[in-house]
């Protein structure tokens, strides 16, 4: 595959610390342990596409560390910590036989529970020469042990960081349009970012897939849409058209975040309570529900059965 043919979320990946758009709290950190020529042994986590893994190998490329890379919701096996993992630790660098290497762990929670229990005894049987790094969207589906033996960075952004990453992700957006040529509006990228954020990597998606023609057009039913249309139908009760609207929601795990994100504009103060704990239930559900869409229509009955006030 070309460099013209790839996915712009690989090919735009950050290459060094300074192409990493995460809250300044977390870049510092990095910077750190970059700047020690060291990292302890981390675990990262938050939603998909919000610079984990870009982060992680960012650190890598920076410590010039020999590393494989391994996917736990594939490699779930305790033969792969076995074969791959205690192989690779046994061995000495090729690189630099004084440098650390690292294995890198991404979707760790999807490793079997055998797998998990096991990596105990390997992180610290490989303490002098092994670092490992883990990235995961659920930190409360791994083990404590590996928990206990990792510094744990929160990818997530509060309130407060939004406003700054968003404004970082729409100049990058439009430097990218326009090194491909792509004519754009603004305030297009602005509500691509709006409705997206904070998912990078499915900006990135929208980005390029708007841009086919030339052009960035942003789609007629994007999620904002979706989404303002779905709390309207909240708001006057009209279960049918809740239904309808959730049909056409192509991300229905998005919902939870986006709906949090906004609550205090959406919920009647008196109902925040009783939302924040429906949201909070019906999202851990989804992530191991068969259908999001139902699991998402479940999550809106509940708050329409349990009488939550839309504003």
């Amino acid at each position: 595959m070309s460099v013209e043919q790839k996915l712009w979320f690989e090919k735009y990946r950050p290459k060094n610390i300074d192409e990493i758009i995460v809250p300044e709290r977390i870049k510092t950190e990095l910077v750190g342990y970059i700047t020690k020529n060291d990292i302890p042994n981390l675990l990262l986590y938050g939603t998909g596409g919000i610079g984990k893994t870009s982060s992680a190998k960012v650190i890598i490329k920076s410590l010039d560390m020999d590393f494989i890379e391994i996917n736990g919701s594939i490699d779930t096996s305790i033969e792969v910590v076995r074969d791959k993992i205690i192989k690779f630790a046994s061995t000495n660098s090729l690189l630099n036989s004084d440098q650390m290497k690292c294995v890198f762990v991404t979707e760790a929670d999807g490793f079997s529970e055998q797998a998990k229990n096991s990596m105990k005894n390997i992180i610290e049987k490989f303490a002098g020469n092994i670092r490992f790094i883990f990235d995961t969207n659920y930190v409360d589906k791994l083990s404590q042990p590996i928990r206990s033996r990792c510094v744990e960075i929160d990818f997530n952004p509060t309130k407060d960081e939004y406003a700054d990453l968003m404004r970082q992700l729409l100049g990058r957006c439009c430097n990218i349009l326009e090194e491909n040529g792509i004519v754009y509006q603004k305030k297009d990228i602005a509500n691509l970012i709006k409705t997206r954020f904070p998912d990078m990597r499915k900006i990135m998606n929208d980005l390029q897939k708007g841009s086919v023609s030339g052009e960035f057009i942003l789609g007629n039913d994007s999620p904002e849409e979706l989404f303002e249309a779905l709390i309207s139908a909240m708001k006057t009760r009209k279960y049918d058209e809740v239904r309808e609207v959730v049909k056409n929601i192509a991300d229905p795990e998005s919902v939870y975040i986006r709906m949090y994100n906004r609550i205090d504009d959406i919920i009647e103060r008196a109902s925040l309570p009783q939302a924040i704990l429906i949201i909070g239930e019906w999202q851990h559900r989804t992530k191991s529900c068969v259908s999001p869409e139902i699991t998402l229509l479940a999550a809106l009955t509940d708050m329409l059965s349990k009488e939550i006030k839309f504003k």
